[in-house]
C-alpha cells in the first residue's frame, strides 16, 4: 500500500511516467545485484530475469 499512497500524494513529484524511463538503465543498479544474490544462494531468479527479458523485448528493432 505504501507505493499506491506515494502515488496518490501530490505533493511527490515523482511520476510514474519518470520512474518507468530509461528501464535499462536500471539494471545494473537494481536487477543485476539481485541476480548476483540469488545465483549465490544458488536461487534462479526468475522475475529478474524475465524482466530483463521482456525489456529486450520491447527495444524497436533497427
Amino acid at each position: 500500500m505504501k507505493i499506491f499512497d506515494r502515488f496518490r500524494n501530490e505533493n511527490i513529484g515523482d511520476k510514474l511516467e519518470r520512474i518507468a524511463m530509461d528501464g535499462v538503465g536500471k539494471f545494473p543498479i537494481f536487477i543485476l545485484p539481485t541476480i548476483k544474490n540469488c545465483f549465490q544462494k544458488n536461487i534462479i531468479p526468475a522475475n529478474a530475469i524475465d524482466s530483463i527479458a521482456q525489456d529486450i523485448n520491447l527495444v524497436p528493432e533497427d
